[in-house]
């Protein structure tokens, strides 16, 4: 049955509007997806918590929510989505999950369970986030320790009874991204994806682009996981130049990814993964199914 028979959501004049503006099937769905993902619905189980972890051996309490298919039988694959970092320390103390639940929803609606996790020293999570010191940039010293965070969020997570914990996908944004990729580095058990958008971590430090390519470099000597990675072109994080550079770094240390630059998007591409869901979903359901991993069918779109 098409999702829009069984959501009872009537999209007809909106798929007739998309397909005016030529749009692909593909975009059509992705927009059409989107739009009820994003709507509050009855076919969603949702929760907001804190996960509480262990890190190093100290209790901490990250702030999460959760939402998977309320028809869903049996365990689930497990994404796991997280924050960058905001530009002041409002935003950091501001941090939350909201702006991440429409994408969280995405990925419910293809099959998945999703979680959003926000690492320490942000937002509501316990615990601080590492001092800008720049007399020794520790690039990768600060995305080990995110990566922890995720690790404890997974080691939590896979106790769940509905958690599939052999097929797990980390997610990201800016440090986010790269802070997946760490994980990734690590290879372990169950996780089977990374997803990094506009992925780095940039310090307010000269020389931070060179420790960035050192990190790079390393993880791409121990990663055995599938990577994709998406940049906008009009990124003024991590613009192309950069962004091919961390590429041909991780590839270098004998890994390869999925790399993808996308038109440019808004006037600041760096927003990519919470505004630009049209420009990258369509990538990561043709990454998930190059893998066997649930996604979206277009096919079965019949508004």
């Amino acid at each position: 049955m098409s999702m829009c028979c069984r959501r009872g959501v009537k999209l007809s004049a909106a798929l007739r509007f998309l397909r005016k503006l030529g749009l692909s099937s593909a975009a059509v769905g992705i927009a059409l997806v989107s739009h009820v993902a994003y709507a509050k619905d009855p076919d969603f189980e949702e929760s907001h918590g804190f996960l509480r972890v262990v890190i190093n051996g100290k209790h901490y309490r990250l702030d999460s929510y959760s939402v998977k298919p309320a028809d869903a039988k049996g365990p689930l694959p497990l994404a796991l989505i997280t924050n960058g970092t905001g530009g002041t320390s409002a935003e950091i103390r501001g941090e939350n999950t909201a702006k991440f639940e429409p994408r969280a929803r995405d990925l419910a609606i293809r099959g998945w369970l999703a979680v959003v996790v926000i690492r320490r020293g942000y937002g509501r999570s316990d615990g601080s986030i590492p001092p800008d010191g720049c007399k020794n940039p520790h690039v990768k010293q600060d995305l080990d320790l995110a990566a922890d965070d995720l690790q404890a969020a997974i080691d939590v997570l896979k106790q769940r009874p509905d958690v599939d914990a052999s097929r797990i996908v980390a997610i990201g944004g800016s440090t986010g991204g790269a802070t997946a990729i760490a994980l990734g580095a690590r290879n372990p058990p169950g996780l089977v994806g990374v997803v990094s958008v506009s992925g780095g971590l940039r310090l307010n430090c000269a020389g931070w682009e060179d420790e960035l390519l050192k990190a790079y470099k390393e993880y791409g000597a121990t990663s055995h996981v599938p990577n994709l990675w998406l940049y906008a072109k009009n990124d003024s994080y991590f613009g192309p130049d950069l962004a091919e550079r961390l590429h041909v770094a991780f590839s270098n240390g004998g890994s390869t990814v999925d790399f993808s630059e996308v038109d440019p998007f808004n006037d600041e591409g760096h927003k990519l993964l919470i505004d630009g869901g049209m420009q990258w979903l369509g990538k990561l359901d043709d990454f998930l199914r190059k893998r066997g991993l649930p996604t979206w069918n277009y096919s079965n779109f019949h508004c």
